[in-house]
């Protein structure tokens, strides 16, 4: 009965009883030894992806097979529990310096370079790290564990499968970014967010061709917050979800504004999260909204990463399906000739892919930018794929694409992102 209450039963390891009892018989060691330690808190990335598209009983042998992995990377004296879910504690001890932690955490990394296979299934695995020091960091247990946690969470804000070490600045930032998931909540409900418009411009003729509608908000303190400051947290906590749908109903709406009152049919882009796509509710709920404004699918894209489709999974799949049977259109956004990409348009009805704005600032300071943008544009023709060059900003760039024939242009040389009324106007200007 002891052994049942200090192991967690699934993957037969300590829970965190066990590792606080353990961690605290070393800090009274460490105290006549002066020795060190360290905590290493291991989060798998995505985990509730393979738990909502592969089910419970993959995920299960999942989290089994990494706790063995994680396992075979400790020496005999450290110390390995599971905390919760997918979240692992691993105590680092017998420590003169803190040298061998950059062998460990290279230890762990090597050792889910090979995706795990559950049921003849290939799942490819990232971890994010957060280490904590004794005594640098905190002379107590739970502290030196939550230490560990922050800077985990620090490791996936900078783009997982990392590792970071703790500091002290950190419990500001962790605070910084819980207010900023709280206000997200609220303004979601309080409707603070704004659709901007950033047209499509044909560069034959400087006609409006098109538009992506992009997410502005509006913080109750009158400053307009960055994307990039809050569409990662969003994705993180599930909120972008919510978000999304906001975005879509927004835009349908002011789509059938434009049709009705001003006759005008305006083919609008639309992002979609990897996230919304696994929902099996999303197809039905984008439907209802489609009918309630008597939307035209065929005046709609939506805008996929590459990254899901490095991710496809079966419901995304489903999903992707869906829209292009309902008359929706399919854009690649930030194209890169990855092999993924590559393999999607080949055998999927992609109608659009955007060049990364990256190669487009590279035209006429590097070579490689350009012979990408050349390589893209031509893959595109001969799949009879329309291509937009994003964040085109300088005439040098126009001539070089209009050069190669890629003449679909988006980005600030012609219009920065207009709210809808001012993009009303650019249309009926440029309809002239």
């Amino acid at each position: 009965m002891k052994r049942i209450g200090s192991y967690r039963t699934l993957t037969d390891i300590p829970n965190m009883n066990s590792l606080y009892n353990r961690m605290n018989e070393i800090i009274g060691e460490s105290s006549e030894s002066h020795s060190k330690f360290a905590v290493f808190c291991a989060d798998i990335d995505d985990f509730s992806l393979i738990h909502d598209t592969l089910g419970n009983e993959i995920g299960d042998k999942v989290l089994v097979e990494i706790a063995n992995r994680l396992k075979k990377t400790l020496r005999y004296y450290d110390f390995l529990a599971r905390q919760e879910n997918d979240e692992f504690i691993m105590l680092i001890t017998h420590l003169e310096t803190y040298d061998y932690l950059d062998q460990l955490v290279t230890r762990i990394q090597d050792s889910f370079r090979s995706p795990i296979s559950i049921d003849g299934k290939s799942i490819a695995i990232t971890i994010s790290v957060g280490i904590s020091l004794y005594p640098e960091h905190s002379e107590k247990a739970k502290e030196l564990t939550q230490f560990a946690n922050i800077a985990m969470y620090f490791s996936k804000s900078t783009g997982k499968q990392a590792c970071t070490t703790f500091n002290h600045n950190m419990n500001d930032d962790i605070d910084i970014k819980q207010k900023l998931v709280k206000e997200l909540k609220t303004d979601i409900d309080e409707k603070q967010f704004r659709i901007y418009y950033q047209p499509h411009i044909d560069s034959r003729n400087n006609h409006i061709i098109g538009a992506e509608a992009l997410l502005r908000w509006q913080h109750p303190n009158h400053v307009v917050v960055l994307p990039r400051d809050y569409l990662i947290i969003a994705e993180e906590t599930g909120l972008i979800v919510e978000i999304e749908k906001w975005i879509i109903s927004e835009v349908f709406q002011q789509m059938h504004v434009w049709e009705t009152q001003i006759d005008s049919r305006i083919p609008i882009s639309v992002n979609l999260s990897i996230q919304h796509l696994q929902r099996l509710d999303f197809i039905t709920q984008l439907e209802s909204i489609m009918d309630i404004y008597s939307i035209f699918p065929s005046l709609v894209t939506f805008e996929i990463s590459e990254n899901t489709l490095v991710s496809l999974d079966n419901q995304v799949k489903i999903s992707l399906d869906h829209l292009t049977e309902l008359g929706f259109g399919l854009c690649i956004d930030n194209f890169n000739v990855e092999y993924s990409s590559l393999q999607y348009i080949r055998s999927h009805p992609v109608n659009q892919i955007k060049i990364d704005r990256n190669f487009i600032n590279g035209i006429y300071n590097d070579k490689k930018d350009e012979a990408v943008i050349k390589s893209v544009v031509s893959l595109s023709q001969e799949l009879e794929i329309d291509v937009i060059a994003k964040g085109v900003e300088h005439d040098n760039q126009i001539s070089f694409l209009s050069a190669i024939n890629c003449h679909m242009i988006q980005g600030y040389y012609y219009s920065k992102p207009l709210d809808a009324a001012d993009f009303e106007n650019y249309v009926k200007y440029h309809s002239k």
